[in-house]
């Protein structure tokens, strides 16, 4: 007698890249493209590939047994009725990491080179090429302090450090300062005309040590996720632990950073600049004074987007499918009590 195939529903499409084929006759894929599509072909699904939960999950998905986030973050799905489940969460951790990474680089050289205000100039169609007031600077020899080193850490770090710059930051499950091998990346050098970077080590510190990594860092970017322990844990004090004239990105939640200290730092002339991905409402409002700061730029929660980001989730939600079809634990699996 053959096995009924295990029903699988994906909320949006699969790509063409996407080996369905390979599965054969052991599942059924079955696709909603709408909200209303969703709630009703979950009600018979062992397995959903989504973004969002519908609220039928759990009371009315008896067959459900897991559930494939197409995000890295699972923020948005505490406090709905599927998070007290037994239901098994994978999410997808480190898949946006070429694109955030690239990304936060895209920030930071933007404010470093000044092309906001290059850009405004030449809406005027303004040569401002002798303006006192436009300071360029260079990243190399600079220290870039990462607040939550994680995979997009890790990407991040790589594209830093050719650069020729230091990277140090803190990561919840290190309980010692430990240095970090530069796995043969050098910065740019090109002797005698540059000099070579002298710098101290890569050291990744305990999340106790944040103030540490905040002195004596020249740019400081925030992936941390949002949970009950991180959100609003970066303030007043925080800000005031970083060196005069830093620059600072956030690329991971913005509910993690209170924005009216943020917003202070910067008015006050004490952060040199911003690049901010997220906010701590989304769409931020449109009378944030935020919009009209020149030494910050606005990125509309669009890091973790490339045109190859839909195709490598679903890549990895192939790979976990197999792992669960052959009875082996699944990558990425969601941890409730830690909260990510």
């Amino acid at each position: 007698m053959t096995a009924e195939p295990i029903r699988i529903v994906v909320s949006g499409s699969l790509p063409g890249s996407f080996p369905a084929t390979a599965f054969g006759d052991r599942v059924e894929f079955v696709t909603a493209h709408t909200d209303d599509e969703l709630r009703s072909t979950v009600l018979d699904a062992e397995v959903l590939f989504t973004w969002r939960v519908p609220d039928e999950v759990p009371d009315k998905t008896p067959r459900l047994r897991w559930i494939q986030l197409a995000s890295a973050g699972v923020d948005h799905i505490r406090g709905l009725p599927v998070w007290d489940s037994d239901i098994l969460v994978t999410a997808s951790q480190g898949l946006h990491t070429v694109p955030m990474a690239e990304h936060c680089m895209s920030l930071l050289l933007a404010l470093n080179r000044q092309i906001p205000t290059l850009v405004r100039a030449q809406d005027r169609s303004e040569w401002i090429h002798n303006r006192r007031d436009v300071h360029f600077g260079e990243l190399r020899g600079q220290t870039l302090g990462i607040v939550g080193w994680g995979k997009i850490g890790d990407g991040l770090a790589h594209l830093a450090r050719a650069f020729g710059m230091r990277v140090i930051g803190t990561r919840w499950s290190v309980m010692v300062p430990t240095e970090v091998p530069r796995s043969g990346i050098g910065g740019f050098s090109d002797e005698p005309w540059l000099e070579p970077v002298d710098a101290p080590a890569d050291i990744v510190y305990p999340a106790s040590q944040l103030h540490d990594v905040l002195s004596q860092s020249d740019i400081v970017v925030i992936i941390l996720p949002l949970t009950q322990d991180t959100e609003a844990s970066f303030g007043e004090q925080e800000f005031r632990a970083m060196k005069r004239r830093a620059l600072f990105l956030n690329i991971g939640r913005g509910r993690v950073v209170q924005e009216e200290a943020m917003i202070a730092s910067l008015q006050s002339g004490y952060l040199a600049g911003a690049g901010l991905d997220v906010f701590s409402r989304e769409p931020l409002p449109r009378n944030s004074p935020l919009w009209s700061m020149p030494n910050v730029i606005i990125s509309p929660h669009v890091g973790g987007v490339s045109a190859a980001t839909h195709d490598r989730v679903a890549r990895f939600f192939a790979v976990n499918l197999t792992r669960y079809l052959e009875g082996q634990p699944l990558l990425n699996e969601v941890q409730r009590h830690a909260g990510y």
